[in-house]
């Protein structure tokens, strides 16, 4: 009778254990930095000044993807638990959330840092309930966070934070997290009422307070309107590698050895510099690719829609419904983005197919020079498709063109106006 009751009192104090422990919750952050890749894998610190062509300048697309995430630990006290006391039969296995929010500052979003903002506030964009312990490679490959979309020209804010969930153990509640991450792993407009429908939905199956916080960072990527010191993270593009290092481990402040370190241009994953070892494998980390040039017209249109019925609905709730300045807005937001979209892919199609094939460049190059002069040529009290900065970017494009002649550097907008196309066509090299 004697052994019964201890054995009764030891499985009744393991199951209060792992109640305490599947009711509790860890905060372990860590200590986060990032570094900018170039094309070639070189890893630069993240004030380090970009080159012109790096960078993304207003009404350029920008896009923001989830490359890669790398887990090399986390917590999940009561699997561990229960994976002692069955001697391994009970295997440790993570539930891993990924939450992203990515925003332009000062188009109504602001940057919120509580851990309840980190749910309610963040869209759900990828959900495992398989990760082991030790090292893993989530199982995904550039997920949308954001865009392709025009860029207004305001501070970009990247806000990305890793859970492991223990309140994920339903079958119910893995379909609804699966879906959901399905959903938001696709690209919406910032207006799209979806993803205030995804941000709550979101916030109800991660509201629990048992969920562990494995990693969180925010920065801020700046457009680039100044040029001295001191220096800052310009919005350029490239691969971002952010490495969690755990203070706990190091003594306090821990240093990544980031000069041993390079990012795989082809696979997207951190690996040794000296090449020593195919993979780093030795901390968490996520890598984020800032990029432009992919065509944003889809999810202008969309922007551009949200807004119109947003406009639409308040004119109607006023009783002042006066449809037609509000469909004009939408009309030349829609010829503009489509507009914009073509003349990029003339240039990037002209400077892609100058050496294979130098006849057909010349007339790509020639169709946009039309299209960029006849926005020019109009008269001053003629209503332009372009926007300024639309103009400036495309001029800026011929500037950089590859294998262009070297007074290219110094083209205006006015000689883009005042030239002839063969002018121009002799500077571009074609």
């Amino acid at each position: 009778m004697t052994r019964f009751r201890a054995r009764t009192v030891e499985a009744m104090a393991c199951a209060g254990l792992v109640l305490c422990l599947s009711a509790c919750s860890t905060l372990d952050e860590g200590q986060i930095d990032y570094y900018r890749s170039r094309a070639d894998g070189t890893l630069l610190p993240k004030y380090a000044r970009a080159e012109d062509p790096e960078l993304i300048l207003k009404s350029e697309s920008v896009s923001v993807h989830l490359l890669q995430a790398f887990i090399k630990d986390f917590s999940e006290a009561t699997d561990r638990f229960l994976n002692k006391v069955t001697f391994g039969r009970v295997k440790v296995r993570g539930e891993i959330a990924i939450i992203a929010k990515v925003f332009e500052i000062g188009t109504g979003q602001t940057a919120d840092f509580t851990l309840a903002a980190t749910k309610s506030g963040g869209r759900l964009i990828y959900y495992s309930g398989d990760v082991r312990p030790g090292g893993h490679f989530l199982n995904f490959s550039a997920l949308p966070i954001y865009g392709p979309i025009s860029y207004g020209g305001r501070p970009l804010m990247i806000q990305l934070t890793v859970l492991e969930l223990d309140n994920a153990e339903s079958a119910q509640i893995k379909s609804l997290l699966k879906t959901l991450a399905g959903i938001g792993a696709a690209a919406y407009p910032p207006a799209s009422p979806v993803l205030a429908v995804l941000d709550r939905v979101g916030e109800q199956l991660l509201k629990g307070d048992t969920d562990d916080t494995e990693f969180r960072y925010s920065f801020v990527l700046h457009p680039t309107n100044a040029l001295g010191d001191p220096r800052y993270a310009a919005l350029a593009v490239g691969n971002y590698a952010l490495v969690k290092e755990e203070p706990d481990r190091c003594g306090g402040f821990c240093n990544t050895p980031w000069s041993t370190l390079k990012l795989d241009p082809h696979e997207g994953r951190l690996v040794t510099a000296d090449g020593s070892a195919p993979l780093f494998k030795d901390k968490t980390y996520l890598v984020v690719q800032v990029n432009k040039g992919f065509d944003p017209v889809q999810l202008d249109v969309a922007q551009a829609f949200s807004e119109f019925e947003g406009a639409l609905l308040a004119q109607s709730a006023a009783a002042t419904l006066d449809p037609g300045p509000i469909i004009n807005e939408f009309r030349l937001a829609v010829e503009r983005s489509v507009t914009f979209s073509r003349a990029s892919r003339l240039l990037s199609r002209a400077a892609s197919t100058r050496t294979a094939a130098p006849p057909e460049a010349r007339e790509l190059a020639r169709d946009a020079i039309k299209l960029l002069q006849t926005e020019l040529n109009k008269p001053a009290d003629a209503p332009r498709v372009l926007s300024d900065e639309q103009i400036e970017a495309l001029v800026r494009r011929l500037r950089l063109f590859p294998e262009a002649k070297g007074t290219i550097q110094d083209l205006s907008r006015e000689q883009v106006k005042t030239k002839s196309e063969s002018e121009l066509l002799e500077l571009l090299n074609l």
